[in-house]
């Protein structure tokens, strides 16, 4: 799974999991672990951006 399918699935997760019946101390728990997971989700999509960034050349006007 790619890091964006993650995110998605992550945040339909936490949508449902209040209507799926689980005791309410199992729903903080896992409520707290999907947080961690899209907030680590979201600092390995930030590395990825500000990496291909880097990579790309300064555009060169040759027109001079």
């Amino acid at each position: 799974m790619t890091v964006d399918a993650l995110t998605i699935l992550a945040g339909v997760v936490v949508a449902v999991l209040p209507f799926l019946g689980f005791p309410s101390s199992w729903v903080r728990v896992i409520l707290f672990i999907l947080g961690l997971c899209i907030v680590i989700l979201g600092i390995v999509v930030r590395r990825r951006l500000s990496q291909k960034s880097r990579t790309q050349p300064l555009p060169f006007d040759e027109s001079r």
